[in-house]
């Protein structure tokens, strides 16, 4: 992998970090102040309680945002792998639709060899 690729990489990996931090402080943040507005109002004083309420409020956004975090992950891996290794692949091998193709190929490839198998005894 040449220096180019390898600072692009390294680029393009900060910004997926940034991509599933960010929503994920932002969640937390948002928590907290609800939070010490409503314990504050009523009076509530448990850091037990303030801290489950962030769990969930994370877990509840990686959640909200695991598909589309998956998708850019996948793709950051294809396109990392296939430059390093100078290989060419197609943008049409990235679309999340090619799971099911795939899927389809081996089904359509089962069926003539169960239609030729069938003939046997």
């Amino acid at each position: 992998m040449s220096p180019d690729l390898l600072g692009g990489a390294i680029r393009e990996a900060f910004g997926l970090v940034s991509a599933l931090a960010l929503p994920l402080l932002a969640a937390a943040a948002l928590a907290g102040v609800v939070l010490a507005l409503t314990t504050g109002a009523l009076g509530i004083r448990d850091g037990a309680l303030g801290q489950m309420v962030r769990t969930l409020a994370v877990v509840a956004t990686l959640v909200f945002l695991a598909e589309s975090l998956a998708s850019m992950m996948l793709e950051f891996g294809v396109r990392t792998w296939t430059e390093g290794l100078g290989l060419d692949v197609p943008d049409s091998a990235l679309d999340s639709g090619s799971g099911s193709e795939v899927g389809s190929d081996s089904d359509s490839r089962s069926g003539p060899a169960s239609g030729a198998g069938s003939g046997r005894p």
